[in-house]
C-alpha cells in the first residue's frame, strides 16, 4: 500500500490544482471584490444559514430536514467563499 501526501493528492497547500468547491468559490466571489462586502459579511450570512438549518432540523419533519440539509450545504459552501474573498 501506497501513501501520498496531501501534496500529491491535490488538497491544501497545492495553490495549481485547487479543489473544485474552491474554485467555484473562487468565480462566485470574484465581482464582489471591488464592492463593499467583506469576508465577514459572508461568514454571518453563514452562520445565519446553518442557524435556519438548525431551526429546520429541529422540528423534526421530513420536508423541514430535507430542506434544512441543503441550507446547511449552502452555508458550508458560504463560509468557504470569505476565505476568496479576503484580500491577498
Amino acid at each position: 500500500m501506497t501513501f501520498r501526501s496531501a501534496h500529491e493528492l491535490g488538497r491544501p497547500g497545492n495553490f495549481r490544482n485547487p479543489p473544485w468547491d474552491q474554485r467555484i468559490a473562487r468565480w462566485l466571489v470574484r465581482p464582489l471584490a471591488q464592492s463593499s462586502v467583506r469576508p465577514n459579511h459572508l461568514t454571518t450570512l453563514s452562520l445565519t444559514l446553518g442557524i435556519g438549518a438548525g431551526a429546520l432540523f429541529a422540528q423534526g419533519e421530513n420536508v423541514a430536514e430535507n430542506l434544512a440539509a441543503g441550507l446547511f450545504m449552502a452555508a458550508v459552501f458560504t463560509d468557504h467563499t470569505d476565505g476568496e474573498l479576503t484580500p491577498s
